[in-house]
C-alpha cells in the first residue's frame, strides 16, 4: 500500500496556463525596468536642462559661486568653468533636440487627417536628417536622456496619429518646465542676494563721506556733499553712466526714474521735506544687459547704478512699501526673499536725498541727467512725500562756494 505525499506546488496547472503566468510576469518585470530606466533618463534630462538655463539666468555669465547656489537645488555641481562650458554645450544639444522632435510632432500632427503636400514633406525630412546628424555627432548624450529614438515620440509616417506617442513626450515637457521654473526662482534670489551685497559694498565705500551713517559729531559746513568735490563726484559718476549705457534702452526707465525723483524732491511744495524714491530690485538687475569687449556683464551695469545712487543719496533700508524690503541684516534678508519668491514678489528698494544736499546742489546733477525727452521709457518706481524726514541745507548756507568760473546756472525743468 503506497503512501501518499502532499505537493507543496500546489494542484497542478495546464501548461498554457502556467506560460501565460510566466509571460505576465516576466512582462511586468520588464515594464518595472523600462519605467526604472525612464525615470532615469529623465533625471538625466533634467540635469542638461539645469545647465542650460543656468547659463542664461545667473547675474554674472561666469561666476562660479553662481552656479554652485543654482545647482545645489537639483544635487549638481559643476566645479570648473570647464565643466560649465561642457555642460551648457550638451545642455544646449538636449533642449534643441527636445524642440526638434516637438517640430516633428506638430508636422505629423497638422497632416494626419490628410496627406502632406509636398512642402510638409520636406520640412519634416528636414527635421529628420537634423536629428540623424546630431545622434551621429553626439549620440551619447541623447542615448544617456533617452532622446535618440525618435520613434518614442513620433510616428515617422505621416498622416499616421501621434496620440500612441504623446505620454512620454509630455513627461519631457512637464520636466523641462519644471526646471526652468525651479531655475528662475533659484537665479531671482541669487540675484537678490548679489544685490544686497552689491548695495552693502557701496555703502562702505561711501560711509566716509556720509553723515547719516557715519559721523553725526561732524561739524554741518563739514558735510561730504556741502562740498564741491563730493557734488563734482556725484556729476562725474552720472555723467560717466549715462554715457556708458543711454544707447541701451533697459537702463531708460532708471534714468527717466532718477530724474523725474530729482525733479519732484527740487519743486515739491514742503521743501524742507525729503521725497522717497521706491523701485523694484529688478530695475538694477535685470534691465540692462550688456556683453561688449570689455567684458561687461548684467553685474556691472547693477555696480555702476549703484555707484550713481549712493554718490548723493542715503539708502532706506526698509520701507513699508508693497512687495516687502530690503533688509540690511543677511538672516532677515534671506527668509524675505524666500517669502518673497514664494508670493512671486521682490524687495523693494528705498532711496531719499542726503539732507545735507542743496536745492542748487540737486540741480547741478539733476543738469547732468539725460533729459527725459530723449529717453524711450517711462520712470520706474514711485514717488511718496516723508513728512518726518527734514532736510538741513535745503538754501545752500552750508555749501562751499564755487568757484566764479565753475558757476553753473541750472534751471532745468
Amino acid at each position: 500500500m503506497g503512501i501518499e505525499t502532499a505537493s507543496l506546488s500546489g494542484p497542478s496547472q495546464p501548461r498554457d496556463a502556467r506560460s501565460t503566468v510566466d509571460k505576465s510576469l516576466k512582462n511586468q518585470a520588464s515594464r518595472r525596468e523600462d519605467d526604472f530606466q525612464f525615470q532615469d533618463e529623465l533625471e538625466r534630462f533634467g540635469r542638461h536642462c539645469q545647465s542650460f538655463y543656468n547659463s542664461s539666468l545667473v547675474i554674472t555669465g561666469n561666476s562660479s559661486s553662481s552656479l554652485t547656489s543654482l545647482d545645489k537645488n537639483y544635487g549638481y555641481i559643476m566645479s570648473s568653468s570647464n565643466e560649465y562650458d561642457h555642460g551648457v554645450s550638451r545642455g544646449k544639444i538636449v533642449m534643441e533636440a527636445l524642440d526638434r522632435i516637438g517640430a516633428m510632432r506638430a508636422v505629423v500632427e497638422s497632416c494626419h487627417s490628410s496627406n502632406p503636400t509636398e512642402e510638409v514633406q520636406e520640412s519634416f525630412d528636414r527635421l529628420r536628417k537634423e536629428h540623424e546628424l546630431t545622434v551621429e555627432r553626439h549620440g551619447d548624450v541623447l542615448d544617456e536622456c533617452g532622446l535618440r529614438d525618435i520613434h518614442r515620440f513620433v510616428d515617422l509616417h505621416l498622416g499616421s496619429s501621434i496620440t500612441n506617442n504623446s505620454g512620454c513626450y509630455e513627461r519631457y515637457i512637464q520636466k523641462r518646465d519644471e526646471i526652468r521654473r525651479a531655475s528662475h526662482k533659484s537665479a531671482m534670489l541669487q540675484r537678490q542676494e548679489s544685490l544686497h551685497q552689491l548695495l552693502a559694498d557701496h555703502e562702505r565705500e561711501s560711509s566716509s563721506r556720509n553723515y547719516e551713517t557715519t559721523n553725526p559729531n561732524l561739524d554741518d559746513s563739514n558735510q561730504p556733499l556741502t562740498q564741491l568735490h563730493h557734488v563734482k563726484h556725484a556729476m562725474t559718476t552720472i555723467k560717466d553712466f549715462a554715457n556708458k549705457y543711454k544707447q541701451n534702452i533697459g537702463s531708460h526707465p532708471f534714468l527717466a526714474g532718477l530724474h523725474r525723483f530729482i525733479h519732484e524732491q527740487l519743486y515739491t511744495k514742503s521743501k524742507n521735506n525729503k521725497v522717497q524714491w521706491n523701485f523694484r530690485g529688478s530695475v538694477l538687475t535685470e534691465a540692462c544687459h550688456t556683453n561688449n569687449n570689455e567684458g561687461d556683464t548684467t553685474e556691472a551695469y547693477a555696480r555702476d547704478a549703484t555707484k550713481i545712487l549712493f554718490s548723493f543719496l542715503t539708502w532706506v533700508k526698509c520701507s513699508d512699501v508693497e512687495g516687502g524690503c530690503m533688509e540690511h541684516d543677511n538672516l532677515a534678508l534671506n527668509e524675505r526673499n524666500q517669502a518673497s519668491l514664494l508670493n512671486d514678489t521682490e524687495p523693494m528698494l528705498s532711496f531719499q536725498v542726503n539732507k545735507y544736499l542743496s536745492n542748487n546742489n540737486l540741480r547741478r546733477i539733476l543738469s547732468v541727467l539725460p533729459d527725459p525727452k530723449s529717453l524711450d521709457a517711462r520712470p520706474t518706481g514711485s514717488l511718496e512725500i516723508v513728512s518726518d524726514q527734514e532736510r538741513m541745507n535745503v538754501d545752500g548756507h552750508l555749501d562751499e562756494a564755487w568757484p566764479w568760473w565753475q558757476f553753473q546756472l541750472c534751471n532745468v525743468l
